[in-house]
């Protein structure tokens, strides 16, 4: 969620709010959704050209490798899919505006020109498939994770590793690990030795190993809740009403400036036992002094009687929200992470019958479609077809003149949208099959997924229809719905997927008998005929060339 000017408070104040951590013989819960940035800026992997995936595959691996040499046990937690209560929905658009920025300034001047990466678009699966290949602990949430890693948390009694400011305001019993403000990191994966009977650090020299009496650490900065109430002699409960009146996710800070203006006249004299802002102090004597939460919320709306009443009371629900989600940590809300981790277990079928249908009906997805979104081999991407039955795409570093990237797959995509999206499906059968799946202002939207893409450096929203029926050489093939496709075989599935990618039954049968093969045969004359501007020779030597060299890499390691 993150919370206005906190990780500033917090790092302008690092020397008596943060306090050096020996990392080590400990589970950690980690914020999957932060560290996979982490790892692609803290090991400076090139972002051009689309992204250096096998290298931060590599960074990945060293990564998790540390963390084990001091026998810590990651288990990691990802975001899930948009909630569909909207309420982040535009805190989603404003963060996919400034990265179209980024990138186009990126593309414009080079590297140099932003302060911030621009993650490639598959840093998130390359990430997941290392889990999978090292067997990490991993679990997709149904939505934002922050609530359920600390819930968690507290009750293995371990330290959680984020970058998400909202963990400073959670009550961990073992605290926070923050990653980095700006361009300085909290956390140095150097790996070094202490010995307990000398109470000596040193680095890990190359071969060494630890004796009895030493043990591998790596060095972090490390944040307890109780660190920062101690400084400002605040009760300890002050802590979330003053994390959501600064402003987050699901408070706007902008609808709050009357109110800022009043208690910072209230308190402009009061010092803070802390470097803050005038503002942030201010809020936080106010915050000190709220005895109820309904108090707290009558008198900020009465600087805000200028919104409708709908507004208003839309409002006083985002803030009790905000202030239920630091405040209630004692149990789980959308799911029990903790199941998926102790079973032992992938399998949400084995969960009790109560849970296993809550996730069906909050995934709008069938079990076996569930089980890999938990799990993260399927991309949240069709929850958020499935349950909002809308997305908005990440720019890449592009021209932003040029058609966007995501153009060009615009028919595959419109494919998985009838495979996730049976319920929207109109009644009648359509008459023929169509491979423009775009429906203009004058068209019906009922049945449509909204796409947000750009147009040059802005947002455009499109909708697309889903697809029902591929063609696969003369024949008109059904798409199914997710529920039915454990029920069709394995050739009828690959037939879908040719016919997506515009292959026909003649062209297959004589290029290969590998369905991989022929796949990556697909994507390849899928690519040179759809993409715009087009697709050129050393472009496509240059995908083939690629490939091999890849696999020759493989058999080399």
């Amino acid at each position: 969620m993150g919370v206005r000017g906190l990780f500033s408070l917090i790092d302008e104040n690092k020397d008596v709010l943060l306090a050096d951590f020996k990392l080590h013989d400990t589970r950690l819960i980690i914020d999957g959704s932060n560290l996979h940035h982490f790892i692609y800026n803290f090991y400076h992997v090139p972002s051009e050209y689309g992204g250096d995936y096998d290298n931060y595959a590599n960074k990945c691996k060293t990564f998790f490798s540390t963390l084990r040499a001091c026998k810590v046990e990651p288990y990691v937690v990802m975001d899930g899919g948009y909630n569909p209560d909207n309420r982040k929905w535009n805190t989603v658009v404003k963060r996919k505006a400034s990265r179209r920025e980024r990138a186009g300034l990126i593309c414009e001047k080079g590297p140099e020109a932003s302060d911030e990466h621009v993650l490639p678009i598959l840093c998130d699966e390359t990430f997941c498939h290392i889990l999978r290949e090292l067997q990490i602990p991993h679990v997709t949430c149904l939505y934002e994770a922050n609530r359920e890693i600390a819930v968690l948390a507290n009750k293995w009694n371990c330290p959680v590793l984020s970058n998400d400011s909202d963990f400073f305001t959670f009550q961990l019993n073992r605290g926070f690990i923050p990653i980095r403000y700006g361009g300085i990191y909290y956390i140095d994966m150097k790996l070094r030795l202490y010995n307990t009977h000398t109470e000596q650090c040193t680095m890990l020299e190359p071969g060494t190993l630890p004796t009895e009496h030493e043990y591998l650490y790596i060095s972090v900065k490390h944040y307890q809740y109780s660190r920062l109430i101690e400084r400002v002699h605040g009760p300890r409960e002050f802590l979330p009403i003053f994390a959501t009146f600064s402003g987050n996710d699901y408070v706007d800070e902008n609808i709050l400036k009357d109110f800022y203006t009043a208690i910072c006249r209230q308190y402009k004299d009061i010092p803070l036992n802390l470097r803050a802002r005038a503002r942030m102090t201010s809020v936080v004597h106010w915050s000190m002094g709220v005895q109820l939460v309904e108090d707290a919320v009558k008198y900020v709306l009465e600087y805000v009687a200028d919104l409708p009443t709908g507004q208003k009371s839309e409002m006083r629900g985002a803030i009790r929200y905000s202030i239920d989600s630091f405040t209630n940590i004692a149990d789980f809300t959308s799911m029990d992470v903790a199941k998926f981790f102790v079973s032992n277990t992938s399998d949400i079928s084995k969960l009790d019958l109560g849970t296993l249908n809550d996730y069906i009906t909050k995934t709008a997805l069938p079990v076996w479609s569930s089980e890999m979104l938990r799990t993260c081999q399927m991309a949240t991407f069709l929850q958020n077809v499935a349950v909002n039955h809308k997305v908005i795409f990440d720019c890449q570093i592009e021209h932003l003149a040029e058609p966007s990237t995501y153009v060009c797959s615009r028919y595959i995509r419109s494919v998985l949208y009838g495979l996730t999206t049976v319920f929207l499906r109109p009644k009648s059968k359509a008459a023929k099959v169509k491979t423009d799946n775009v429906v203009d202002s004058k068209g019906t939207r009922k049945s449509c997924i909204e796409e947000s893409d750009r147009q040059q450096g802005d947002r455009m929203k499109i909708y697309i229809k889903p697809t029902t029926e591929v063609l696969y050489g003369f024949q008109s093939l059904k798409v199914p719905s997710l529920h039915n496709v454990p029920d069709i075989t394995v050739e009828e599935r690959q037939n879908i997927i040719f016919g997506a990618l515009g292959l026909n039954s003649e062209l297959t049968e004589s290029v290969s008998d590998d369905p991989c093969s022929t796949f990556f045969i697909g994507v390849l004359r899928y690519w040179w005929t759809k993409a715009d501007p087009k697709v050129t020779d050393n472009h496509l030597n240059a995908a083939v060339i690629g490939l091999i060299l890849l696999h020759v890499v493989q058999l080399w390691e």
